[in-house]
């Protein structure tokens, strides 16, 4: 599943958070930039499908950040080294 939406938030424990991912597809918009401006100003809200929410503990929430850090820093190391990479 494809999630576009992340939300975190943590219990009133302050030792519990719970971390939501769902998918929001926007409604299409047409015409030119002040049309959709105002198409844009119209809209009340968006309906988001939710696809999981996880309740994590203080332990379990900073494993979690430590090992999406981990993962951006090699990703990054990867794209560094990459000989002839377009996008550096």
């Amino acid at each position: 599943m494809f999630a576009n939406v992340l939300m975190c938030q943590f219990d009133n424990d302050l030792e519990t958070f719970i971390f939501s991912a769902g998918q929001v597809t926007p409604p299409p918009l047409m015409g030119g930039q002040e049309e959709v401006a105002e198409q844009v100003a119209e809209l009340e809200f968006l309906q988001v499908q939710p696809i999981s929410r996880l309740s994590l503990s203080m332990t379990r929430m900073t494993e979690l950040v430590a090992v999406l850090q981990a993962n951006l820093d090699q990703r990054n190391v990867a794209v560094e080294t990459r000989p002839g990479d377009p996008r550096q």
